[in-house]
């Protein structure tokens, strides 16, 4: 008899009070393991309705985690409630809670839940220690993303303290420094030495720590051998695909009111229709922004991939045949570099959104120019560079000069040189 088949048997059981816990974890894990997650749910409900237990906030938090998979999120968010009001202390519902908002772009409500876990629960018994770091640490991240990033910093600090160990903590706390100008960026902190501080810089945060270039190589390859998958296959065709019209396509998670599109928007406009094809493959935010908008115009093909997994994503690259893919972002903020890591392109190349290399194996050429990577610097690149005759960076000549402002509106005196760094520090 197939699972399927057991089905109504298994729910009468759940109906007649006959199903014990252990069968009915057993059983609803093996539902969603053939990807009956619907009928899992149906037992899971079943049982709470018809059983009680000592362990029924336990079942309403795989209630929770079930509905989350399926997509009912608001189905999911009563159950993680119906869970924490069973047992007020029972960590793993409200973090997932906090996750759930901030799914829901509900930031203020999952920032209450981490926050009661962060004020409440104490780290130094084992089994807390875990679910407290990640509470903290999620609140860390998403103050980082409302530009908060003093109390961001904070909570990292705190983080550290609790435990040391934490190379990608440490990651952010640097990079949050950076971004405040507190200098000198490394500091000390008790249980982590400058090796492992170092160790733990990333490849952009580095490019403002260091200008020895074997440093920055060493921190994009670092990243690599943590983060990127190596044991996927290649999917493109290496022998490529002789299409008429060459098919470009550029992969961003910033495609909107963001520096490289604002830069990049024309370009996109100016390919020569007769001999490209122009694909766009965005997992970029709604910003709801006319920029976006003419982005997405200057696309003959938008895909958004935002809900795809990097090898979905990738698979689909392929199916369309791309000929040439260029990514955006190498290391930086919202990067995909196991989608890039699956090969879906015979050619891939990097340009702009990050001005160093990127240490990435799936990468073959960087667009360049002499002066962002002069020839005795090549060798610290993984990539080849493609070499511009003038400037690499391109802009968009359509993008309107804002008004002057007067120098009594800026605070400046009638009269004097003014120095400006027009940039983020």
């Amino acid at each position: 008899m197939t699972i399927e088949e057991n089905f109504a048997p298994v729910v009468l059981r759940a109906w007649q009070g006959n199903l014990d816990l252990s069968q009915l974890i057993d059983y609803a894990s093996k539902l969603e393991a053939k990807k009956l997650g619907p009928l899992a749910v149906v037992l899971y409900q079943t049982w709470l309705n018809r059983n009680q237990s000592p362990y029924a906030h336990a079942i309403y938090y795989n209630l929770g985690v079930t509905l989350t998979n399926e997509g009912d999120l608001n189905g999911a968010e009563a159950a993680y409630h119906q869970a924490i009001k069973l047992s007020q202390t029972f960590l793993q519902p409200r973090l997932n809670l906090g996750s759930l908002f901030e799914r829901m772009g509900l930031i203020d409500k999952a920032i209450v839940e981490w926050r009661w876990v962060e004020q409440n629960i104490f780290p130094e018994q084992p089994a807390n220690k875990p679910m407290v770091l990640l509470a903290i640490n999620h609140l860390a991240r998403v103050l980082e993303g409302k530009k908060q990033l003093d109390e961001a910093l904070s909570f990292l600090t705190k983080s550290l303290a609790i435990e040391p160990d934490q190379p990608d903590a440490l990651h952010h706390w640097i990079h949050l420094r950076q971004k405040q100008c507190i200098w000198p960026v490394y500091a000390p902190i008790q249980g982590v030495s400058m090796e492992f501080m170092r160790q733990s810089t990333s490849a952009l945060a580095m490019l403002s720590l260091s200008d020895d270039l074997a440093a920055q190589l060493e921190a994009a390859r670092r990243y690599v051998d943590k983060k990127v998958v190596s044991n996927v296959p290649s999917l493109a065709n290496p022998k490529g695909y002789r299409h008429t019209k060459l098919r470009i396509a550029y992969v961003s998670s910033n495609f909107g009111l963001h520096p490289v599109s604002l830069l990049t928007a024309e370009m996109f406009e100016l390919h020569d229709r007769e001999h490209f094809e122009v694909y766009g493959y965005c997992w970029s935010p709604e910003d709801g922004s006319a920029f976006r908008q003419r982005v997405i115009g200057a696309m003959d093909h938008l895909v958004r991939i935002h809900q795809m997994t990097d090898e979905e994503a990738a698979r689909l690259i392929r199916e369309h045949e791309i000929d040439i893919l260029v990514d955006l972002q190498g290391q930086t903020s919202g990067a995909r570099a196991n989608l890039l890591a699956y090969r879906p392109a015979p050619i891939q190349i990097t340009y702009l959104g990050q001005p160093a290399t990127t240490g990435l194996p799936s990468i073959d050429y960087v667009i360049a120019d002499h002066f962002l990577i002069p020839e005795e610097a090549v060798p610290y690149y993984s990539e080849k560079p493609l070499y511009m005759p003038d400037v690499y960076q391109v802009s968009d000549r359509k993008r309107g000069v804002g008004l002057k402002p007067t120098r009594e509106s800026c605070g400046l005196p009638a009269e004097g040189f003014v120095f400006c760094s027009l940039n983020n520090n």
